[in-house]
């Protein structure tokens, strides 16, 4: 695996603190993950969702900036997810609504209420 690089991301904050409670439950349970771990394995998840279901859901509310280390594979893929969708839409969609949207997926199939 690549090294890991630090990026800057526009995350919700319901994301975030649906994140800090998962994060918390693992913990508990036994297995702690961190946050950036979650959000590692969310864009895992949502990158093998096909095309039809990786339309960002519309956002409501705060957003703030967050940093995430990650390998630039998995940045390059969610910038390959977002050229897709806007040749699909028309529309541009940026990294941090994709980003979002995978935390958003993510936390969903945990049964986290966002």
């Amino acid at each position: 695996m690549s090294a890991l690089k630090v990026s800057m991301f526009q995350l919700m904050e319901s994301s975030r603190i649906g994140l800090t409670k998962l994060s918390g439950k693992s913990a508990i349970n036994g297995n702690k993950k961190s946050i950036n771990t979650l959000i590692l394995e969310a864009i895992d998840q949502y990158l093998e969702l096909s095309l039809e279901l990786q339309i960002p859901p519309p956002f409501l509310g705060p957003w703030k900036a967050f940093t995430i280390r990650m390998p630039d594979s998995k940045k390059r893929a969610i910038l390959n997810v977002c050229g897709h969708l806007q040749i699909k839409n028309g529309l541009p969609i940026s990294m941090s609504a994709a980003l979002n949207s995978a935390i958003y997926l993510y936390l969903k199939k945990h049964s986290v209420k966002v």
